[in-house]
């Protein structure tokens, strides 16, 4: 429940609602450390929306549908509404609200209250955040930053056991983190899509935990501070000696990473610099993402192949010119076969 009320203040931040959370929705990963890694899918029926904004359009499995989206009058917090039916089944194996047919179960959304005796030998703090989440008062509804700090985590330190990490991987990450440079647009896009691809490695595991731990109000982004008062955290915990040389690391870090000086650095790109780039050198990975980029499977890499990636389809001549120019740099006929991929690729995982 903590990752998954994580994954809707993301996407709240980002002003996206998903309207149609349920377990089926939710995808599972399991490592070999025993870490479980959660991801929601299916993005069919979500949609953008800025603060405030009232939407009438009527979506939703009806398990999980929400009441004021009957009534065709929700926001984002409607989202939230589905994630306590999902705690609720989670904790009984049943809905809160079922029924025989889809008009005895919409009956019950909007006007009866679910079953409380079936939680009723859980601990307040949880009984209390079913509560928060079912209120039909939209205005009363716990959101999702909020439920990320409610008591019921805290008792049971769900997010410390989401991110222990051993020390010396800690100081790991740090050094790649310093020493990381930005390379050209295609060995960025490359390694963002191995990353993205291998969640399961327990390199890519353990910058997202240590990511985690860092991204205290888990908006997916993080400053210059929180990157300081997280390391100091994990310090702390860990029994790792604070000293100047931390503020200087962190200064170094934003130094090498913050290319766009927005005073951010995102989720992925922390991941990206965070690894050791080197577990991605093997011949299998590279023609991983080689294909990626080779979208017609002729075997090579053309100017039209890239920009369809890094520009979409509308693009500019000067970006045409732009892109056509990288590759002149790998490869003077404008053509990058696996041979020379796989050369830039391990220049700029070996620099």
């Amino acid at each position: 429940m903590h990752q998954l009320f994580s994954v809707v203040n993301y996407c709240h931040k980002m002003k996206i609602i998903h309207r149609d959370l349920k377990p089926e929705n939710i995808l599972i990963n399991k490592n070999d450390n025993g870490f479980v890694q959660i991801k929601v899918c299916d993005f069919g029926t979500s949609l953008m929306f800025n603060r405030g904004e009232i939407q009438n359009e009527l979506v939703g499995s009806i398990y999980y549908i929400y009441p004021e989206v009957i009534k065709k009058k929700y926001n984002s917090k409607c989202d939230l509404w589905s994630c306590g039916v999902i705690m609720f089944i989670l904790l009984t194996g049943v809905p809160p609200f079922g029924g025989s047919n889809n008009r005895v179960i919409v009956d019950k959304i909007l006007n009866k209250d679910y079953d409380k005796t079936l939680i009723s030998k859980r601990c307040r703090a949880c009984r209390e955040l079913v509560s928060l989440l079912l209120e039909r008062n939209i205005a009363k509804r716990i959101r999702a930053d909020a439920a990320l700090k409610h008591k019921w985590f805290e008792i049971y330190k769900s997010k410390d056991k989401r991110v222990e990490v051993p020390p010396e991987v800690i100081q790991n990450c740090i050094n790649n983190l310093k020493k990381y440079k930005k390379s050209s647009e295609i060995q960025e896009v490359a390694l963002a899509y191995l990353v993205h691809n291998n969640p399961e490695l327990k390199e890519v595991d353990d910058a997202c935990k240590i990511f985690g731990a860092i991204d205290k109000n888990g908006n997916g982004k993080i400053n210059k501070e929180d990157l300081y008062n997280g390391l100091c955290d994990i310090y702390k915990n860990n029994k790792i000696e604070i000293n100047d040389k931390l503020k200087t690391d962190v200064d170094e870090i934003f130094l090498n990473l913050d290319v766009n000086n927005d005073l951010y650095l995102e989720y992925e790109e922390f991941i990206r610099a965070a690894i050791d780039k080197s577990i991605f050198l093997t011949n299998e990975s590279l023609k991983f993402a080689f294909n990626f980029f080779d979208k017609s499977n002729k075997g090579e890499i053309t100017a039209e192949d890239l920009i369809s990636i890094l520009s979409g389809d509308e693009v500019s001549e000067a970006e045409m010119e732009n892109v056509r120019n990288i590759i002149k740099k790998i490869s003077p006929d404008e053509k990058i076969r696996f041979k020379e991929f796989s050369q830039i690729m391990q220049t700029f995982i070996n620099s």
